[in-house]
C-alpha cells in the first residue's frame, strides 16, 4: 500500500480521474507487517503537497480510507510509530485543514491518548507532542481553521471531560509530568493573548487542574520570562488568575509582588481594562494586607513613565486613591505616601489634583518639617498647572487651591517652610498678573492662596513697587474677559499689597510716588457696577489706602498725595457721595497726625466739611493741627462758634477741645459778639460738663479783656448759684480781678459785696464757698481795706485765712502758700492786661503804613492753598527764609503787606500788588483792593514804570573814587547773607529815590570827596528825610574842611571808622563783623547767602566774649567764663541797652546779673532767626519788666539806642541809666534822652575798669532791681536748671562735631513755664 500511497499524484483533477482505480487499488492492497512505511509515505504524500493547492475532498477521503484500512486488517503498530508521523506533521509550518484532518484521524482512530496514558505512561512522547504543541502559534486567517483546529486540540487532546480517556490532560498524567505541564501551561498562557486556541488551552488546563495551574509557582514561571511580552496575556488569563487569588489572602500575600509586576507592565503596554481589573478586584480589596511601601513606589514608578496620563488617572488611580484615603495607613510611610502624592500631582492632568490632595490632607500624618524640599516642589508642580486651559468655572483644578491652602496652615506651624517657598510664590503672582497672560479661572483661584505664601519678612522695596506696576497696568486694562477671570485675583492682590506696606512701614520717595499714581487713576473709574457691587478699584483703593496713610512720616512723601487728596475731596463736595466722603476722612485721619503740616495746607477742607456737613469726623485731627498751627483757624473762629451751640449742642463734645486750645492761645481773637453769642445761647441747649468748659475757657478772655463780661455778668452769677460749678465760677472769678485791676477800688468794692452775697445764699456749696473765699483774698491783696471793712462778714461766714490775714495773725504754712498763689495769680493776671495793651500799641505803631483793607485781604491770603501768600511773597521777589520767617508768624500776610508797603510808596505797592495777584490768579483779591482804593477815591494806573521784584535790602552809597572798595565790601556783605545794591554820586537822584525807599538800611561809604560831592549831599538829605535808617563807615581818618557839607550833619550820629591803618587790609575785620551786627539790626541774613567764610558769623564766640575777634590788648584781658549762664532766655525781666564799645563791660554785667538769678536779653545773643534785632527787641520790651541803659558818649550818638530807650518808654517800661563814661551835660540834650531829666543815674564811671560791678554802686543797682523785680531772691544761692545749650551759642573749637554743653537757664518765676533755648 506505500506503494500506492508514493505513486499518488498531487494534482486535484487527474487525482479525481484516477480516484476509482486508486480506491479498488487501496482496498486490494495487502498490507506489511512493517505498517510504519504506510504512514510514513501517506506523511510524505501530505507534506509534499503544495502550498497553493486547492482544498480536495478526495485527499480527506484518501486519509479516512488508508487509516481505516489500517485499524480494520488489525495492523499492529507502535505507540513510537504514531507519534513520530503525528509530530511529523504537527511540526509542520503549515496549519491547513489537510493536515488537521490526518492529525484527527490518526488520533482518535488509533487512540492514541489513551495508549500513551496506559501504564507505564509515556512521559517521553507525551512530551514530544506538548513540545510540538509549543511550536505552534495558532494564529490562522481565517475563523473556519480557528475553530476546527480549536475543536481538535480542547475536545481531543485536551478536555474537561472526565469520561474521556483518549486525552493527554488526565490528572495522573498531569501530576506525573508536572514541570512539563506547567511550562506548556505558561507557554499557553503566554500566547493567549494572540490566540484564543492557546487561551481554551489554557482554560482546560486551568480547569482540570487548578491547584497546578493557579499557583504561585505557576505564576513565577509566568513572570519569569523575561522574554515574555505582556501583551500575549489575554484578558480571560487575567480573569482567571483574579479568579484563582481573589478569596485566598494567604495566596495574594505570597504573590503580591507578581500581581503588581504584572499590574506595572499591563499599565506600560497601555492595557488599562486588565490593569484596571487586576487592581479593583485583587490589590484594593487586599491593601490591609499587602506592603503598601510596594504599591506606592511602584505607582510613583508608573507616574513619570506613562503614555495616556489621563486614563492612568481616571481607570487605575481613582479607585484606588479613594481606597487609600479611608485607610489607616502607618506613619512610617508617611513621607513615601507625600512623594506619591506629589509624583500624582507632577502628572499635570485634569483628575491629578483632586486625587493628590485627598492624599495630603491627612491629618497628624506628615512630618512636614522634613518635607521642606517636598513642599517647594508641590508647589511648584501646584504652579505648572498654570498651562492648563479648563473653561468651566468650576473643577477639579480648584484642588490646586486646596492644595495651596494646606501648605499655607503648614507654614503658620513651620515658618521656616516659609522662607524657601517665598520667591517661587512671588514670581508666579507677577507672571499671573501680567495683562498678556490670560489664564484659566482655576489659576487665578490658586494665584489667590499662593499669595498667602508670600513671606512678609521678606518683602521689600522691589516686590513692592512690581505689585504696584501689576495693579496700575491691571487698572487700565480694557479685556473685560481678562477682568472677569482675575478680578478676585487683583483683588486680593491689592489687599496683600497693603500687607507689604505694612511690613516695609517706611516706604521710600518713589513707592510713595508710584501709589500716589496709582490712587489718583482710580479716581477715573467707577467704584460699582450696575449691581451695586463693588468694583476692583474700589477695593483696591480701600485695601492700600489707609495702610499707606499709616506710612506717611514726612512732608516730600505726604505732598505726593495732595492732588489725589484734593480731587477726593472735590468729589465729597460737589457729590455729596459718602464713600468718598469716607475715604477722604480716614486717610487724614490716619496721616493727617504724621504729616500735621502737609494737614496744615487743608484746614479749609477739612473745616468747610466739618462746619458745612456738620460731619464731627475730623474733629479730633483739627485739634491735633490746632496744636502747632492755631493761627490757621483764626479766620473761622466764628464759624466755630456757631456751630458749637447749633442742634441743641449736640457738636460741643466734638469741639470744645477746638474752641479750648484757640481761645487759650489767642484771647484776643474773641470778640463781644461771640461773649453775646455763647451766653445767648447757653439758655437754649441742654447743660453738659462741655459747656463748663466752655465757659471756663472764655476765663482767659476776661483776663485780657474783662469788659466783654459786664453785660452777662448778671447771668454767670445766676449759673454760679444755680448749677454750683466750679468752672463757671472760675471764669467769674478771673472777670472779676481783671475788672478791678483795670477799673479802681469802687468796682473792687462791688465785686465783694456780690461774692458775699453769694456766700450767704444757702444754696452755696461748700466747694464754691471756698473758691469764692480765695477770690475775695485776691480783691484784698488789691485793696486790704475793703476785706477790713468787711471782716465781721468773714468772721461769720467762717473765713479762718482772710480774717487772720486782715488780722495780720500767725498764718499757718498752708495758708501761706494760699496767699503766694494768689499773690502769683493777680500777677499773672496783671500781665495779661499789660500785654492787651501793649500789643494795641505795637500793632499801631507796626501797622502805620498798611491800608484798611490789609484785614481783608489777609485773610483770603492766609488761607493755605496753592496760590495763598507763599506765592504772592515769591512772586514779589522776597527769599525762602523771609517767607519760611512769615509762616511762623500768626497772620504771615500781614507781615509780608507791611513790609512791602515800607519799600514803596502807596501807589507803586498797589499797582505792583494787584498785577502780581491777577498773574497768580487771585482775583478774588485783586477785586477786593480795586473797590477799596476806589472808596477812597484813589485812582489805580494801568501802567506804571516800577520794579516788581524786591530790591535788595542793603544800599550802599558812595563816591566813585571807592568802587574798588566798596565792591569788595559788596562781595563780602552778600557772603554773609546780605543782598545789596550799589550806586555812586553819578546815578540820577529820581532813580536812587526808589532804590533808597526799596531797600532797608543804608550803608554810607564816607571820605572826603563823599563830602564834597553836590550829588553825594542830595543823597544822604534824601535818606534823611525818607527817615531811612543809616550806618556811617568812615573809609578813611576825617579830616573835616571848613567849607564841609556834612560835617555839622554826620557829628550827631555815631559811626564806624572802617579804614585800616596799616594798610594790610581794606578794614579791619573786627570793624567788618561790628557792620554786620549793625545790619542785624534792622535786617535778617538770608541764610541761603551765607558762605562758608561767613558761617554762624552772628554766633558768640565765647572764648572771645563776643561775636568779633579780639585784638591783641583784648586777649591780653581776663576772658569771662560762659559755663552755666544760659545765652538765650524767653520772657526777659531784663533788657541791657548799650552801645557796641562797652560790649566787653556789658557782658560782665550780663554774667553776675544772671547768676543771681535775673533773666536777661542781650542783643548779640539774638542774633539767629528770621526777625530783624529791632523785631527782636519789641517783643522782648514788651515782655521785660526793665530797662538798663549803659551810658557812654556815643551811646548818645547811637539812633539804635535811641530807638531801644524811646520804645520802652512807649511801653512805661521803667528805666535805670548806668553812666559808664563821661559825658558833657546830664541830661543828655537829645530830645528822645530827655526822659532821663527827672531820672538820677548810677554812677560807675569811676569802677575798677576790670570788675566794674561791684562795691556800693552795683549794691544801689540791685536794690533799683529789687523793688521792680522782687520775686528774685539775690541774696540766696540758686540751683539753676539744666538745659541745652543752642549750636549757634557753642565755644569756638577746630573740632565741629564737638558736641554743646548743657548749661543752666535763668530762674523763672513760680509756675512759670522754664525758658527755653533757641
Amino acid at each position: 500500500m506505500d506503494e500506492i500511497i508514493k505513486q499518488l499524484t498531487h494534482d486535484n483533477n487527474l487525482l479525481e480521474q484516477q480516484w476509482s482505480d486508486i480506491f479498488s487499488r487501496i482496498e486490494e492492497a495487502s498490507i506489511s507487517n512493517d505498517s510504519k512505511l504506510i504512514l510514513n509515505a501517506l506523511v510524505d504524500y501530505l507534506l509534499t503537497e503544495p502550498i497553493d493547492s486547492l482544498p480536495c475532498l478526495l485527499k480527506y477521503l484518501l486519509i479516512t480510507m488508508v487509516i481505516e484500512q489500517l485499524i480494520k486488517k488489525e495492523v499492529s503498530i507502535e505507540i513510537n510509530d504514531l507519534i513520530n508521523v503525528f509530530i511529523r506533521i504537527l511540526d509542520s509550518s503549515r496549519v491547513d485543514q489537510l493536515y488537521l484532518k490526518f492529525l484527527e484521524t490518526i488520533y482518535k482512530n488509533f487512540e492514541i491518548g489513551e495508549r500513551l496514558c496506559s501504564t507505564p505512561i509515556k512521559t517521553d512522547l507525551i512530551e514530544k507532542i506538548l513540545q510540538s504543541l509549543q511550536k505552534k502559534t495558532f494564529v490562522f486567517n481565517s475563523n473556519e481553521d480557528t475553530e476546527k483546529w480549536e475543536t481538535f486540540l480542547t475536545q481531543t487532546i485536551f478536555s474537561n471531560s472526565t469520561n474521556d480517556m483518549n486525552i493527554l490532560n488526565k490528572q495522573d498524567i498531569i501530576e506525573e509530568m508536572k514541570a512539563n505541564f506547567q511550562q506548556f501551561y505558561k507557554h499557553a498562557v503566554q500566547q493567549s493573548q494572540q490566540s484564543s486556541v492557546w487561551l481554551k488551552i489554557a482554560t482546560i488546563l486551568n480547569e482540570s487542574s487548578s491547584k497546578i495551574f493557579t499557583n504561585e509557582t505557576s505564576w513565577n514561571m509566568i513572570l519569569s520570562d523575561t522574554n515574555l511580552s505582556i501583551e500575549n496575556i489575554s484578558f480571560d488569563c487575567i480573569t482567571q488568575l483574579i479568579q484563582s487569588y481573589k478569596n485566598d489572602n494567604e495566596l495574594v500575600k505570597i504573590g503580591y509582588t507578581k500581581f503588581l509586576t504584572i499590574f506595572e507592565r499591563l499599565i506600560l503596554v497601555n492595557n488599562y481594562d486588565d490593569a484596571y481589573q487586576l487592581s479593583s478586584n485583587i490589590i484594593i480589596p487586599n491593601l490591609s494586607i499587602i506592603d503598601l511601601e510596594i504599591l506606592f513606589c511602584t505607582i510613583i514608578r508608573l507616574c513619570p513613565i506613562v503614555e495616556h496620563r489621563d486614563l492612568f488617572c481616571s481607570r487605575i488611580l481613582d479607585s484606588l486613591i479613594l481606597a487609600l484615603a479611608n485607610l489607616q495607613i502607618k506613619k512610617n510611610l508617611a513621607i513615601i505616601v507625600f512623594d506619591l502624592a506629589l509624583a500624582i500631582l507632577k502628572l499635570c492632568v485634569y483628575d491629578a489634583p483632586d486625587l493628590s490632595y485627598s492624599l495630603l490632607r491627612r491629618n497628624d500624618f506628615y512630618p512636614w518639617q522634613e518635607l521642606i524640599n517636598g513642599l517647594v516642589d508641590l508647589v511648584k508642580t501646584c504652579i505648572s498647572y498654570d498651562i492648563i486651559i479648563e473653561n468651566n468655572f468650576f473643577s477639579k483644578l480648584d484642588q490646586l487651591e486646596n492644595i495651596i491652602d494646606l501648605i499655607y496652615r503648614k507654614i503658620q506651624a513651620y515658618p521656616i517652610i516659609s522662607k524657601v517657598i517665598h520667591p517661587i510664590s512671588v514670581e508666579a503672582v507677577l507672571r499671573w498678573s501680567n495683562i498678556q497672560y490670560n489664564g484659566s479661572h482655576h489659576v487665578y483661584r490658586m494665584g489667590n492662596s499662593i499669595m498667602n505664601l508670600i513671606d512678609l519678612r521678606q518683602i521689600n522695596e522691589d516686590i513692592c513697587m512690581k505689585f504696584i506696576d501689576a495693579i496700575q497696568t491691571r487698572v487700565h486694562c480694557d479685556n473685560e474677559e481678562i477682568n472677569n477671570k482675575s478680578r478676585l485675583f487683583f483683588n486680593n492682590m491689592s489687599q496683600h499689597l497693603g500687607e507689604f506696606i505694612m511690613q516695609l512701614k517706611r516706604l521710600s520717595h518713589n513707592i510713595h510716588s508710584k501709589l500716589a499714581t496709582l490712587f489718583l487713576s482710580l479716581l477715573d473709574y467707577s467704584f460699582y457696577d450696575e449691581d451695586h457691587n463693588m468694583t476692583f478699584h474700589y477695593v483696591t483703593l480701600i485695601s492700600i489706602l489707609y495702610r499707606t496713610a499709616s506710612c506717611i512720616f514726612n512732608e516730600n512723601d505726604a505732598r505726593l498725595y495732595e492732588p489725589f487728596l484734593d480731587r477726593m475731596y472735590m468729589n465729597v463736595k460737589d457729590d455729596n457721595e459718602t464713600m468718598f466722603h469716607q475715604i477722604w476722612v480716614n486717610f487724614w485721619l490716619i496721616a493727617g497726625v504724621q504729616v500735621q503740616t502737609i494737614a496744615a495746607n487743608h484746614i479749609e477742607q477739612f473745616l468747610d466739611h466739618t462746619f458745612n456737613r456738620k460731619d464731627m469726623c475730623l474733629s479730633s485731627l483739627l485739634l491735633t493741627l490746632s496744636v502747632q498751627h492755631t493761627e490757621l483757624f483764626y479766620s473761622h473762629f466764628d464759624d466755630l462758634v456757631n456751630i458749637l451751640f447749633t442742634d441743641n449742642g449736640q457738636y460741643l463734645t466734638n469741639l470744645f477741645g477746638l474752641f479750648l486750645l484757640i481761645v487759650k492761645k489767642y484771647p484776643e481773637i474773641v470778640s463781644s459778639k461771640h461773649i453775646d453769642y455763647i451766653f445767648s445761647s447757653i439758655e437754649t441747649i441742654s447743660f453738659s460738663n462741655e459747656l463748663c468748659i466752655i465757659i471756663q475757657t472764655l476765663s482767659c478772655v476776661a483776663n485780657y479783656h474783662p469788659y466783654l463780661f459786664d453785660r452777662h455778668c448778671g447771668k454767670i452769677i445766676c449759673l454760679i448759684i444755680e448749677k454750683q460749678n466750679l468752672l463757671i465760677f472760675e471764669c467769674f472769678r478771673n472777670y472779676i480781678i481783671s475788672s478791678i485791676i483795670i477799673n479802681n477800688e469802687n468796682k473792687a468794692n462791688e465785686y465783694l459785696n456780690i461774692l458775699i452775697d453769694i456766700l450767704k445764699n444757702k444754696k452755696c456749696s461748700n466747694e464754691i464757698q471756698q473758691d469764692i473765699f480765695y477770690t475775695c483774698l485776691l480783691i484784698g491783696l488789691k485793696y486790704k481795706q475793703l476785706l477790713i471793712n468787711r471782716r465781721y462778714d468773714f468772721k461769720v461766714l467762717g473765713s479762718n485765712l482772710i480774717v487772720n490775714y486782715i488780722d495780720n495773725a500767725t498764718i499757718s504754712e498752708l495758708d501761706q502758700t494760699t496767699i503766694k498763689q494768689a499773690q502769683l495769680e493777680i500777677e499773672k493776671i496783671e500781665l495779661c492786661i499789660n500785654k492787651t495793651k501793649m500789643n494795641i500799641k505795637t500793632e499801631q505803631l507796626n501797622t502805620n503804613n498798611i491800608p484798611s483793607w490789609s484785614y481783608q485781604v489777609s485773610k483770603l491770603l492766609n488761607n493755605p492753598s496753592n496760590n495763598d501768600w507763599r506765592l504772592l511773597s515769591k512772586q514779589l521777589g522776597f527769599s525762602c527764609s523771609e517767607i519760611k520767617h512769615w509762616s511762623m508768624q500768626t497772620n504771615p500776610c500781614m507781615a509780608l503787606l507791611n513790609e512791602w508797603f515800607i519799600t514803596h510808596t502807596t501807589e507803586e505797592a498797589i499797582y505792583s500788588l494787584i498785577k502780581v495777584l491777577n498773574d497768580i490768579g487771585r482775583y478774588d483779591v485783586e477785586q477786593i483792593i480795586r473797590q477799596e482804593v476806589l472808596k477812597t477815591g484813589q485812582t489805580i494806573p494801568n501802567d506804571l514804570s516800577v520794579d516788581i521784584k524786591r530790591l535788595p535790602p542793603v544800599f550802599l552809597s558812595f563816591h566813585s573814587n571807592e568802587q574798588i572798595r566798596v565792591t569788595k565790601l559788596k562781595d563780602h556783605l552778600e557772603q554773609a547773607g546780605y543782598a545789596c545794591q550799589m550806586y555812586d554820586e553819578q546815578t540820577e537822584i529820581n532813580i536812587l529815590e526808589s532804590l533808597i525807599r526799596g531797600s532797608k538800611v543804608i550803608v554810607c561809604c564816607i571820605n572826603i570827596l563823599y563830602d564834597q560831592s553836590e550829588n553825594c549831599s542830595k543823597v544822604f538829605h534824601l535818606i534823611l528825610n525818607m527817615k531811612k535808617p543809616f550806618i556811617l563807615l568812615y573809609m578813611e581818618e576825617q579830616t573835616w574842611p571848613s567849607e564841609s557839607k556834612l560835617k555839622s550833619i554826620l557829628d550827631d550820629f555815631l559811626y564806624i571808622e572802617f579804614y585800616n591803618d596799616t594798610k594790610v587790609n581794606d578794614w579791619p575785620e573786627n570793624k567788618f563783623i561790628e557792620l554786620l551786627s549793625q545790619i542785624r539790626y534792622h535786617v535778617a541774613p538770608d541764610p541761603d547767602m551765607i558762605c562758608e567764610q561767613y558761617h554762624h558769623w552772628f554766633v558768640p564766640r565765647l572764648d572771645n566774649l563776643i561775636f568779633l575777634k579780639s585784638s591783641n590788648e583784648q586777649k591780653q584781658n581776663n576772658s569771662i567764663s560762659f559755663n552755666d549762664i544760659p545765652l538765650v532766655v524767653s520772657h526777659p525781666q531784663i533788657i541791657i541797652s548799650y552801645q557796641w564799645d562797652c560790649q566787653k563791660d556789658v557782658l560782665n554785667l550780663y554774667k553776675q546779673l544772671t547768676q543771681l538769678g535775673y533773666r536777661i536779653w542781650l542783643n548779640i545773643f539774638q542774633m539767629g532767626g528770621g526777625d530783624s534785632l529791632l523785631d527782636k527787641y519789641n517783643i522782648a520790651i514788651q515782655q521785660s519788666l526793665c530797662l538798663l541803659v549803659c551810658i557812654t558818649p556815643k551811646y548818645m550818638k547811637s539812633i539804635n539806642c535811641q530807638r531801644e530807650i524811646s520804645l520802652a518808654n512807649t511801653f512805661h517800661k521803667p528805666i535805670i541809666p548806668l553812666l559808664l563814661e563821661e559825658t558833657n551835660t546830664w541830661p543828655p540834650p537829645d530830645l528822645i534822652l530827655s526822659i532821663f531829666v527827672h531820672k538820677s543815674y548810677i554812677d560807675f564811671r569811676h569802677s575798677n575798669r576790670y570788675d566794674r560791678w561791684t562795691g556800693k554802686q552795683f549794691v544801689l543797682l540791685l536794690a533799683q532791681l529789687k523793688k521792680i523785680i522782687p520775686n528774685v531772691e539775690t541774696d540766696k544761692p540758686r540751683h539753676l536748671l539744666e538745659m541745652q545749650r543752642p549750636i549757634s551759642a557753642s565755644r569756638h573749637s577746630n573740632n565741629n562735631d564737638q558736641r554743646s554743653k548743657r548749661i543752666s537757664s535763668a530762674p523763672i518765676i513760680p509756675k512759670s513755664q522754664a525758658c527755653s533755648l533757641m
